[in-house]
């Protein structure tokens, strides 16, 4: 724990400390609190920092999903072949980030609201649109390659997610 003296990144720090929170206990987990108190700062000092403690939590949030974006991001970037091959590596490293990541996962999938212009999302539907371009041998409709992405979305989601079965355990 650090304690007293802060050189200036204590944001980052906060942020930090906030995902090793999410991963130990998921979203329930991450309050501003445990953060200060583990950071060796007063609760004030947060403030300093964050408006309140949900834009805290949208940090950590935002930094989980850059961290699933990057392992989309390199499994795809690695699978040479077809969109589909990109599509399905894409799928497996989302499962796997889920399986190994099950708090962190369970964050994401707390209410977060993905970034617009670069989520882990966008970058499926991209895939998605892809491999429509490969099997249809033409441009698909936009809208229906982002209606078929959240399906498959959905379908990995509920494929990774705990059933309630494993929660008794």
């Amino acid at each position: 724990m650090t304690t007293g003296y802060h050189h200036g990144s204590l944001r980052d720090e906060m942020i930090q400390i906030g995902l090793e929170l999410a991963a130990e206990g998921g979203p329930d987990a991450v309050g501003i609190r445990e953060i200060t108190r583990r950071a060796g700062v007063s609760p004030a000092a947060a403030y300093r920092h964050f408006r309140d403690q949900q834009e805290l939590r949208d940090k950590v949030a935002h930094e989980i999903d850059g961290m699933l974006n990057q392992r989309l991001f390199d499994a795809v970037r690695s699978t040479e072949g077809s969109a589909r091959d990109r599509l399905m590596a894409a799928g497996t490293a989302y499962s796997a980030f889920a399986f190994e990541n099950p708090n962190l996962f369970s964050y994401l999938n707390s209410g977060f609201e993905p970034s617009q212009t670069d989520s882990v999302f966008l970058r499926f539907v991209d895939i998605v649109h892809a491999m429509g371009v490969e099997e249809l041998g033409r441009e698909p409709d936009r809208q229906h390659s982002q209606n078929l992405a959240i399906a498959l979305w959905s379908a990995c989601l509920l494929y990774t997610s705990p059933s309630p079965r494993d929660k008794r355990q």
